[in-house]
């Protein structure tokens, strides 16, 4: 798979962007209960806590 390239939108809510490094590697899941946004992707990555989003 080639490099992809993403937009995430709503960092600023919970730690800004300083957490954000070049190769970080993320985790991207669906999160259908979402109350505010049923398309809504959760995104996770290492060294932030599971039940805050890191993005």
């Amino acid at each position: 798979m080639g490099k992809v390239y993403i937009t995430l939108t709503g960092t600023r809510h919970y730690f800004g962007d300083e957490f954000l490094e070049r190769g970080m590697k993320l985790v991207l899941e669906k999160e259908p209960d979402n109350e505010f946004d049923k398309e809504a992707i959760k995104v996770l990555c290492e060294g932030i806590r599971q039940d805050r989003l890191c993005g």
